[in-house]
Order: structure tokens, then sequence, then C-alpha cells
């Protein structure tokens, strides 16, 4: 491979060195496009999510996680402390230290997994937020797929 500087500082390159260097880049990129398809579950984009909902106490939280899990509609569920939360209500600023509740399920679940935590959760208006699963390690999406109910 021959290389050279000349006196412009621009950058010289035989032929094969061009292209060896276009087959080591194609090679990268296409290594880097293959190993994010095999790292996602393309076929599930989409049909799992996440949930957030905090809660005032790990008991209610706890209390809410079992309930889900156990009618299947939740995986997972995470329960995070050490959440301050700010917010509007009765027309006043409001602080909170909460717990979040992290919940994996089927997309298909929300509607039922919204309806369980408002007929559980003490707060007047809780929060119940959702956001797709876009990818994932497959052995983790296969046992989500297995650990929730088929709707």
């Amino acid at each position: 491979m021959s290389v050279s500087f000349s006196a412009s500082s621009s950058l010289s390159c035989s032929n094969s060195a061009r292209t060896v260097f276009i087959i080591l880049l194609l090679g990268w990129a296409g290594w880097r496009f293959f190993r994010t398809r095999d790292m996602s579950v393309r076929d599930m984009t989409g049909e799992f999510s996440i949930a957030y909902v905090t809660v005032p106490s790990r008991e209610a939280g706890k209390a809410i996680a079992a309930d889900i899990i156990e009618k299947k509609l939740a995986a997972c569920v995470n329960i995070i402390p050490g959440v301050e939360s700010l917010y509007w209500w009765e027309g006043k600023m409001e602080s909170s230290n909460e717990l979040m509740m992290m919940i994996k399920t089927r997309t298909s679940l929300v509607p039922q997994l919204v309806e369980r935590v408002k007929a559980m959760h003490e707060y007047d208006v809780c929060e119940v937020i959702t956001s797709p699963i876009d990818a994932g390690n497959p052995a983790y999406m296969k046992w989500l797929d297995e650990s929730t109910a088929k709707v």
C-alpha cells in the first residue's frame, strides 16, 4: 500500500489502498448493521411496552405489582425509590417523595393494566404512562412474551 503526503498536506493513496479502505469500511458498516439487527427483535417491535407509575410508598407499589403480575398483566415490575416529583395540583405547586414503578407488559394489555392500577391506586389522578419497547435482548423478549397474558 502506498500512502504519501504532498507539500499541500493532502493524503494520496494508490487505487489498491482505496479499494482496501472501501472494503474495510463496508465490512465494518455491514457488521454494525447486522449486529444491531441480531440484538433487536424486529418482529416484536411495538408488541411490548414499559409503563411508568408513581406510588407514595413501597407497600403501595408492592401491592399493585403483586396484583398485576399475578393477573399476568405484567411480566416484571421494578420499584425504584428516591423519586422527587414536582407538579401542579389544585392550583398550586406541590412536591412529593415517591417511588417509580417500571412495568414491562404486552402493549395489548395496557388498557387493562391502566384500569387495574387506577382501581388499586390511592391517588385521585394516578400517573400511568407508557412507551413502546423498540428492541431488546431476544431471550428477555421471549421471556416477556411467555410471562404475560395473550390478548
